[in-house]
């Protein structure tokens, strides 16, 4: 279902495939893929495959992630 999703995101304007780059583990295309889309949620969708995945991502990638996303948490 999250597949189909995120091959309906802005299809008409976009010719990179995020899915066929996150079954390669290819996560610098698999992200440069999804910014290409309008809608958000298809790089919200490659970083949690990538969270997801054993060895894709470091704890420094984690914690990184977390932070950018909620700066407000070091006030």
């Amino acid at each position: 279902m999250i597949f189909a999703l995120l091959l309906g995101l802005g299809a008409t304007t976009t010719t990179a495939d995020p899915i066929a780059a996150i079954r390669a583990d290819d996560w610098s295309d698999a992200q440069r893929a999804a910014a290409s889309y309008a809608d958000p949620v298809a790089n919200k969708l490659v970083t949690y495959y990538r969270l997801l995945t054993p060895g894709a991502a470091t704890a420094d990638d984690v914690v990184s992630m977390f932070f950018a996303r909620h700066a407000d948490a070091l006030a």
